[in-house]
C-alpha cells in the first residue's frame, strides 16, 4: 500500500507544480480585453496615414502600381 499513496502524492505534486506555472504565466500577462487593444492601436497607426492623402496625389495614384494604395483610394 505505501509505494501506491507515494505515488498519488508525487502526482498532486506534479499538478500543483503544473498548476502554479500556469498560474504565474498569467498573473504577468494582460488581461484580454487590454492585448485586443494594445493590438488594434497597432494596426490603426499606418491604416491612418495611408488615408491622409491630398486630392490631387488620389487623382493620379490609379496609375502607380502601389497596389496598397489604388485599393485604398477605392475604400
Amino acid at each position: 500500500m505505501l509505494p501506491k499513496k507515494n505515488e498519488k502524492k508525487k502526482m498532486q505534486e506534479r499538478k500543483r507544480r503544473k498548476k502554479s506555472v500556469i498560474k504565474s504565466y498569467k498573473s504577468h500577462r494582460l488581461p484580454r480585453a487590454e492585448r485586443n487593444k494594445k493590438d488594434r492601436k497597432k494596426t490603426l497607426r499606418p491604416e491612418t496615414k495611408k488615408r491622409e492623402i491630398h486630392a490631387i496625389e488620389a487623382i493620379f495614384l490609379p496609375f502607380f502600381t502601389n497596389k496598397r494604395w489604388k485599393s485604398d483610394i477605392f475604400l
